[in-house]
Formats: C-alpha cells, sequence, structure tokens
C-alpha cells in the first residue's frame, strides 16, 4: 500500500460557525466555503482509492447513544461521501474524544464504571488494532478536525507508535477544521518537531498520483 487517509474526527466537517455558537448540519452543506471544503475532502478520497490507496474513518466515540450517532450521519449520509465509503477499502471505527488510542488491556474497573467501560472497549478500537489497520504505507495523510486537538493528537501518536524512518507525513491545513487559531498554532509547531508536514491540497493530490504509478 502507498497511500493511507486517515480521517479524524469528520463530523468536525460540519461544524459551522454561527453567531450563537457552532452548529452541526446533516447532509450535503452548500455554505460558502464549508461547501467548497466538502467537495474537497470528497475528490481526495476519490483520488485515494483511484490510486489503489486505503481509507480508514475514525468516528468520535461518545457513550451517549444519540450523539454517537448523529455525529455518525452527518457525515456518512451527505451524497458526496455515502457512495465512496461504500468501497470495501474504506475501513470506520470509533476513537476517544481525544482520538488517542485506548491502551491494548486497560485494567478493568470495578463497580458503576465497568458498565461505561465495557461500552467502551466494545467500540473503540485499541492500540495494536489500529497499528494493524495502519500497515505499513509509504505515505499518510491526515484531514479531519480539529486541527488544535483530535486530528493533532492523532497524528503525533501515529507519528511517535505507527510510522517508519521513511514513511512520509502529511496534514492538509485546508481539509482540517479549526475553531482555535492560538491552539492550532501550538499543535503545528508540535506535528512539526514530530515529522508531520503541511502540505497544500493539490500538491497532496499530486503526490497521491505519482506514487500509484512509481
Amino acid at each position: 500500500m502507498k497511500t493511507l487517509l486517515q480521517i479524524v474526527h469528520p463530523h468536525t466537517f460540519k461544524l459551522i460557525p454561527h453567531d450563537d455558537g457552532l452548529h452541526l448540519t446533516v447532509g450535503e452543506n452548500d455554505e460558502g466555503p464549508y461547501g467548497e471544503r466538502d467537495r474537497k475532502v470528497a475528490t481526495f478520497m476519490e483520488q485515494v482509492l483511484k490510486n489503489n490507496g486505503k481509507i480508514i474513518v475514525q468516528h468520535q466515540f461518545s457513550p451517549n447513544f444519540i450523539e454517537r450517532v448523529f455525529r455518525v450521519i452527518t457525515f456518512e449520509d451527505d451524497p458526496l461521501y455515502s457512495k465512496i465509503l461504500k468501497n470495501e477499502t474504506v475501513l470506520t471505527m470509533f476513537t476517544a474524544p481525544n482520538a488517542i488510542p485506548i491502551l491494548d488491556e486497560p485494567k478493568e474497573p470495578e463497580g458503576k464504571l465497568f458498565d461505561a467501560w465495557k461500552l467502551c472497549r466494545d467500540y473503540m478500537r485499541t492500540h495494536c488494532e489500529i497499528k494493524y489497520s495502519t500497515g505499513k504505507p509509504d505515505s499518510v495523510f491526515f484531514i479531519g478536525g480539529a486541527l488544535e486537538t483530535c486530528l493533532g493528537n492523532f497524528a503525533t501518536y501515529h507519528a511517535i507508535n505507527y510510522s517508519h524512518p521513511t514513511q512520509k507525513l502529511f496534514y492538509v491545513p485546508e481539509l482540517c477544521p479549526s475553531f482555535n487559531w492560538e491552539q492550532a498554532g501550538e499543535m503545528k509547531s508540535q506535528l512539526e518537531k514530530n515529522r508531520v508536514k503541511p502540505i497544500n491540497y493539490e500538491e497532496a493530490l499530486k503526490i497521491i498520483t505519482e506514487q500509484a504509478v512509481a
């Protein structure tokens, strides 16, 4: 496998700023730059699959059933993505709210916390499960959000725990929703220190195509 695309907590593509806060939208979004970003994300996904790459979609886990389902359908029910997600090479999973994989053998809690712990273990992928799914691609691209939290957390975790010395790691700022520019700046510095480099959308598409024929 030449290319892996990691999409971290894609419901953040549907968080649209309004005067009274962030609104989570369902279905296709035609609002200016947000609709354009959705179309770019869909094209990016299509190009990865067209060039024999793999896609992993990480939905944000919540113990609340309604929240969990709503975050999934905001992305998967969008006509732009629904057909793409049916491809057998697209893997979907749940990860923690901070996007850090859970331990492989966490200590089982006692009492009232047991049910919550079991729910998390039933849904969320562990460190080794994600490592197995990731494989050893030549390049990994990270998109999704938020850049300053979940996206940055997982990209850093991957760089430290899953990458190999020659693996190229990129995030595409145009496709990484961000809601706190100061924190995003700090996260960008952290990503740079861990070999995860920013790359523009067009250059990323070019690399994906060139790798497929190399």
